[in-house]
């Protein structure tokens, strides 16, 4: 992986995870434009009451990983030209049942991609793109990048879906992968790489199509990282090429039989079955376990290996146990983000780490607010209690003590107003929130670099990095504030609109005209005028700030370009990214909703909390939990 302040490659794409964080910081403008920006409500027709999948950009993601070696054709069967993702009920072939598995891939984001048995394709975890809706036909094994996954079919083509999340210089955010017949395939983070059936690799950039540079010779394996690749030779030597990014491209000396590339770590398989890894060392990222291994996965701050005994050994950086591999016995083993999955012996998948269907698990109750973020979520009780729920990294799930009378969950941590009117934060400290000020306070809008807080008084106050335009409050009084990513948005007491900060597709230009009620997203914002018509601005690349008509109680407009609201007769439906899977909503009626990352909660009007997934597709049923 790239480090903030190490050096980008010259004319080539930023790395991704550059792009995508300072978009969502509102830091950069080049690279996320979108032209797209909605007036009033003009659409007819009424949004689905279903939902779901866009790129985590406020926790460490993980790198593509996959061990690389020559997949085996099992049949002359043609690749299918479907669309649609096969169905996860029994599909079972001679060879097998639907419920195994002949090869598992994870990607940097939360997204894990398998060949069943009978050959078709499944795929779980985030969906915004597509990336989780594979193509019908039969495959041998499949690779999973940042946001698009390629498969080699049993006639040997390739086909890959999924797509770049922004358009760039007004270029295609798709791309075709080579003509010809493969043996390997590898997705990286902006670059993939194929073996062809005569052994000579073909490299091409994925957002374009436009081809990476290939060394000349033939391979038996391969494997992309971030603007970098490496090659198992016939002759079993290694050799890597392209950005030399942490000393990744430094291949050692020796024979090997098997290599996998992350970001800019790399490890291998050395004759003798010891581990070899170099590049970046994400704490231990280089240091491997002792012993004899069959197959290795590297990801971005965690890798796991398999011995050849079959058990796991997993190294690096391991949040929320995904690199506690459980005691079993594994053919292959791949890590994704907030988890690893693997292969057991008898043909079945078992992942381990954050299981996300718990952000859909509230717990019970009734309550006043609710509030998601990416991978938690908190909610005020009728007994002025606050609970919280999710990934507790850093304590950001955790329940403060006493009384409060409002509560927000932030990316990284949560603010609450307590009931003296003082405002208090918890979570992770290592990412520098803003500390609040002194006073008394209404309402709280916490965000990664600027804060801001709605004053006993009725004015706005901000703090934070006072450079940012995030920090310019203005004046006036109001009776609402709402945003904390790079926009913030607040309710004059004339019911009029202010919003200010970052601003490339109009996020704030709020209309004018009477608002009940306001929300500010990360790249778009949404209010509900007085008479309870819906009105949104900013951007609009996945239809997110679509005003469909319709009379709404409530709004929210959610961190990553999707958009959920309550209507009038008490039913959730959320449009936007989220529309690749759609998801069942639960029954209300609610009076409120909260949209997250990878999540979305209601308030029902008898005060329970209901939750659901959004932009993820399901885990299937025999992929057990570890």
């Amino acid at each position: 992986m790239r480090r903030p302040g190490s050096a980008a490659r010259t004319g080539q794409l930023r790395p991704r995870w550059i792009l995508v964080a300072a978009c969502v910081a509102g830091l950069i403008a080049a690279g996320c434009a979108s032209d797209d920006v909605t007036g009033d409500a003009a659409e007819t027709s009424e949004p689905s009451a279903a939902t779901t999948p866009i790129p985590a950009t406020t926790t460490e993601p993980e790198a593509p990983a996959s061990t690389t070696t020559v997949p085996k054709i099992t049949s002359d069967e043609q690749v299918g030209t479907g669309d649609a993702a096969p169905s996860t009920t029994d599909l079972v072939s001679s060879s097998g049942s639907a419920e195994e598995f002949v090869d598992l891939d994870g990607g940097p984001l939360p997204l894990v991609c398998g060949v069943r048995t009978d050959g078709s394709l499944i795929c779980w975890g985030e969906n915004d793109g597509g990336q989780a809706t594979p193509p019908a036909g039969t495959y041998t094994s499949v690779s999973v990048g940042w946001d698009h996954a390629c498969a080699i079919g049993t006639d040997q083509t390739l086909a890959c879906w999924g797509q770049w999340p922004v358009p760039i210089g007004g270029r295609s955010r798709e791309a075709e992968p080579p003509s010809g017949t493969f043996t390997e395939v590898s997705v990286g983070v902006d670059i993939s790489c194929a073996v062809r059936t005569n052994g000579t690799a073909a490299c091409w950039y994925f957002a374009f199509g436009d081809e990476f540079e290939t060394p000349s010779g033939t391979f038996i394996a391969i494997s992309s990282g971030d603007g970098f690749a490496c090659g198992l030779r016939t002759d079993q030597t290694l050799h890597c090429w392209g950005d030399d990014i942490d000393g990744a491209t430094q291949a050692p000396e020796g024979q090997f039989t098997a290599v996998s590339a992350g970001w800019s770590t790399v490890c291998a398989i050395d004759v003798d079955a010891q581990l070899v890894c170099w590049g970046f060392e994400p704490e231990g990222g280089t240091r491997v376990p002792s012993g004899t291994f069959s197959s290795v996965a590297v990801g971005t701050v965690h890798s796991c290996a398999v011995g050849t005994d079959g058990s796991v050994s997993c190294w690096g950086i391991n949040p929320l146990g995904k690199g506690d591999p459980p005691d079993a016995e594994f053919t292959k083993v791949t890590t994704a983000h907030l988890e690893s999955c693997g292969l057991l012996a008898d043909g079945t998948a078992t992942c381990w780490g954050f299981d996300f269907d718990s952000l859909a698990e509230p717990p019970a109750g009734t309550f006043e607010e609710v509030s998601t973020s990416t991978l938690h979520s908190c909610a005020l009780g009728t007994d002025k209690r606050v609970v919280c729920w999710g990934a507790d990294l850093d304590g950001r799930s955790d329940s403060p003590s006493g009384e409060f009378v409002h509560v927000v969950a932030a990316g990284t941590y949560s603010c609450g107003i307590r009931d003296h009117g003082s405002i208090d934060c918890w979570g992770e400290e290592s990412h520098g929130w803003p500390e609040p000020p002194d006073g008394t306070y209404r309402a709280v809008a916490p965000g990664s670099s600027v804060s801001c807080g709605l004053r006993e008084d009725g004015m706005i106050d901000c703090w934070g990095d006072d450079e940012r335009p995030t920090a310019a409050a203005p004046e006036g009084e109001f009776t609402s504030v709402t945003g904390g990513s790079s926009v913030f948005c607040g309710l004059n007491i004339d019911h009029s609109a202010v919003c200010w900060g970052y601003t490339r597709w109009g996020e704030t230009d709020a209309p004018e005209g009477d608002f009940e009620s306001l929300s500010a997203g990360a790249f778009h914002g949404c209010g509900i005028r007085v008479g309870g018509a819906l009105r949104c601005w900013g951007r609009n690349d996945y239809g997110q700030a679509d005003a469909i008509a319709g009379t709404y109680l409530a709004v929210s407009a959610g961190p990553v370009n999707y958009t959920c609201v309550v209507r009038t007769d008490g039913t959730a439906g959320c449009w936007g990214s989220t529309s690749w899977h759609p998801r069942e909503i639960p029954e209300g009626p609610f009076q409120a909703v909260s949209a997250g990352h990878w999540h979305a909660c209601g308030l029902r009007v008898d005060g329970t909390l209901a939750c659901w997934l959004t932009r993820l597709a399901p885990r299937p049923d025999y992929v057990t939990w570890e």
